[in-house]
């Protein structure tokens, strides 16, 4: 161990941290919060006949009203003040060794870059030894003592000496083989069976690389987070970590980015997958302005690759526009050009899943692209009874393709990842599916009366989604084309159609449809004025 001895010596490396100023709170839309003040306190000498360094410090906890009553809009900060130890460590795991003393009987915390590691209590005049383990989540180490709360309100200042510090690397054996870990947001996190149809790549990616194309797949016991999956099989082994709704910000502050490292081993590969939520400005918790966002890419590349393991970039997923539309600029691709001039700075793997996924969508029918995002009619599924019209999540399609999109990235930039060999193998020429099979469709009472209900089995060799259109049997009139990503629909009836249609039901695979299968329905009569009697 490095051994710093504060008794007899003297030690440069000490920072005065203040902030000063109250919160600007919301300006132009963007919450400012306090902003950190910091100075260089010189060599300090050994203090007060040889009793240490003085740690003089506190915690101060502020938190804002919401906008509109909206809680995702408070903005609560936790901020160190006082007088901190700094040490150029690496971003990896270190132990540290610890002599405090206290001229009176206190209950503190030794914070280490903002987050109490450990509490004691200390007796007045009596030193004591602190052994701890400290997972740097960025460059470089600033301990503290402050008093501590147990409600983890504001403080009151505590002076506690700190009489000498020693430390050391805490190294890491490296797997069996190599993982992958993911950290991301909703597009990449895994889902449940009642959330379909909504889906992440996160929970696709072992389908194209493990032989076979199947997976054990059990929760991942090193998170707390219910979603969390690891995936076991002929391939590398998989920790989705993947949570909704999170950024860079909010995934380092509710420490799930320091238990994905506590996971990491050298070897690993680490996909990083922000953006998305980054953007938010009306959500200061998770917000990064533009200008910042390297800085955190740079965080985390920093804790991946201190740890000997190896950071994978990848760009977001685009947001759907409307099929009548061109994709227009969103503020996330602002964040995306960060990703990319990052990646090439710094020569590190990029998967670029906004081209890629941008090539394939313009390669689809405009009509089609709904099949990719989480968007459905109402009653089609249970986890969406009055339908849905998300432009930012995936549908299972949509997840599974940018799983492909990733995992011949990772082939690409990773000499141990290889894809299953049925994925390796030269692609087939494009081709369009077969038709569907035993269409069949009845009429149903419903919540809005009679209803028509189809389902139809996939067609020999598969289907990626269907397109169901809805007819005037009569005179061919089309009333409604819709696009669904299960061999089922439920049609609503509309205002004076004819009561006998004619549903045309195509399977599609990419750009390439079917010939459609068609299915006659006459209603019967019914009271609801909906129903016209031609």
């Amino acid at each position: 161990m490095e051994h710093i001895d504060l008794i007899h010596g003297d030690f440069g490396g000490v920072v005065e941290r203040s902030y000063p100023r109250e919160a600007e709170g919301w300006v132009d839309g963007v919450y400012r919060f306090r902003a950190l003040e910091e100075k260089p306190a010189g060599h300090i000498a050994a203090e007060a006949a040889g009793q240490g360094l003085l740690l003089r410090a506190r915690t101060l906890v502020e938190e804002s009203e919401p906008l509109g009553g909206d809680a995702n809009t408070i903005a609560r900060a936790t901020y160190r003040e006082g007088t901190f130890v700094r040490l150029p460590l690496d971003a990896c795991d270190w132990r540290l060794e610890l002599e405090l003393l206290s001229a009176e009987d206190a209950e503190v915390a030794v914070v280490a870059n903002e987050d109490e590691r450990a509490r004691l209590s200390l007796k007045a005049g009596e030193p004591r030894k602190v052994a701890l383990e400290v997972p740097l989540t960025k460059r470089g180490l600033d301990l503290t003592v402050a008093a501590y709360d147990p409600a983890g309100e504001t403080t009151g200042w505590s002076e506690v000496r700190l009489r000498s510090l020693a430390y050391e690397k805490a190294e890491r054996a490296a797997a069996p083989s190599p993982r992958i870990l993911i950290a991301a947001d909703s597009t990449a996190q895994t889902y449940f069976d009642r959330e379909r149809p909504q889906s992440g790549w996160g929970e696709w990616l072992y389908w194209y690389l493990y032989e076979g194309h199947v997976a054990s797949v059990s929760h991942d016991d090193t998170s707390s987070v219910r979603q969390a999956r690891l995936f076991k099989g002929a391939g590398p082994d998989i920790y989705n970590k993947a949570l909704g709704g999170r950024g860079f910000k909010s995934y380092l502050a509710e420490h799930r980015w320091e238990k994905l490292l506590s996971v990491v081993r050298p070897g690993d590969a680490v996909l990083i997958d922000f953006g998305l939520n980054d953007a938010s400005k009306t959500r200061p918790m998770r917000y990064i302005p533009v200008e910042e966002f390297a800085s955190w890419i740079d965080r985390y590349v920093a804790c991946v690759e201190d740890r000997g393991a190896r950071p994978v970039l990848l760009t977001s997923t685009p947001l759907f526009h409307a099929p009548d539309g061109e994709f227009q600029h969103e503020v996330t691709l602002d964040y995306v050009e960060v990703v990319r001039a990052y990646a090439a700075e710094h020569g590190l793997p990029l998967i670029d899943v906004r081209a890629e996924f941008m090539g394939y969508v313009r390669g689809m029918p405009p009509q089609n692209r709904e099949a990719l995002w989480l968007r459905a009619r109402p009653f089609q599924y249970p986890s969406h009874p009055d339908g849905v019209k998300d432009p930012c999540h995936l549908s299972t399609l949509g997840a599974f393709k940018v799983a492909g999109i990733v995992a011949r990235g990772l082939a690409k930039a990773l000499p141990w990842v290889e894809l299953a060999s049925d994925v390796a193998a030269d692609p087939e020429p494009a081709r369009a599916p077969a038709p569907v099979r035993e269409l069949a469709a009845e009429s149903v009472k419903g919540i809005v009366g009679l209803e028509g209900a189809l389902r139809w089995d996939p067609p020999e060799g598969g289907a990626d989604y269907y397109v169901v259109e809805k007819r005037n049997a009569a005179t061919g009139r089309l009333y409604d084309r819709a696009v669904t990503v299960q061999p089922s629909y439920l049609d609503l009836p509309l205002p004076a159609q004819a009561r006998t249609i004619e549903y045309r039901v195509s399977a599609w695979i990419d750009a390439e449809g079917s010939q459609a299968t068609a299915v006659r329905l006459t209603f019967p009569p019914d009271d609801d004025p909906a129903q016209a009697l031609g």
